[in-house]
């Protein structure tokens, strides 16, 4: 198919087993430590139940985040919708995209980073440094995009064919420069 001529043409990451076992079983940890602490002192259940709330609150945000995930490629910029978060990225900023298989730094702040999901700017060994992450995946096969300012980690389901409209236009950008 001709993707050339269509002004907008949108891809979803792909959806791992491996992120949504890992949320539930997030999710039955803390209802079980709730009912545990209960049962060992009922006094205890206002302090079982305000301490995982602030986790709580970060895990609806990220599963609600998940299916909103998506990468649209314009006319003139790559726009990288995580949930309620848009990165735009013109592709006259774009200095290279890559392939890669990450390795995770021991260091991790800002971010989200768990088998099937990762979210913000996560750090990673050489030769990335630090990755702005709106990806189904958090190591392996992630596509790296190098601009000016930053790098963008991504994961589109159909990644060769994203790659190829995603050369194209930058190909056609810079041919109009």
């Amino acid at each position: 198919m001709d993707y050339s001529n269509r002004n907008l043409v949108l891809f979803k990451p792909g959806v791992t087993l491996s992120g949504l076992v890992f949320f539930l079983i997030l999710i039955s940890i803390m209802i079980f430590g709730i009912i545990k602490m209960y049962e060992y002192h009922p006094a205890m259940l206002l302090v079982s139940i305000f301490v995982p709330i602030p986790v709580a609150i970060i895990l609806l945000y990220l599963l609600v985040t998940w299916p909103l995930m998506r990468y649209e490629l314009n006319e003139n910029f790559l726009t990288i919708s995580c949930g309620f978060i848009k990165w735009e990225i013109p592709y006259s900023s774009i200095l290279d995209v890559t392939c890669s298989d990450l390795k995770p730094s021991m260091v991790n702040a800002f971010s989200f980073r768990w088998p099937g999901y990762a979210f913000g700017n996560c750090i990673f060994n050489e030769p990335y440094s630090i990755i702005t992450m709106c990806s189904s995946r958090c190591m392996k096969k992630i596509t790296v995009i190098k601009t000016k300012d930053k790098n963008y980690g991504i994961s589109p389901k159909e990644n060769q064919l994203f790659l190829q409209i995603l050369q194209d236009r930058i190909k056609n950008i810079n041919k109009g420069n």
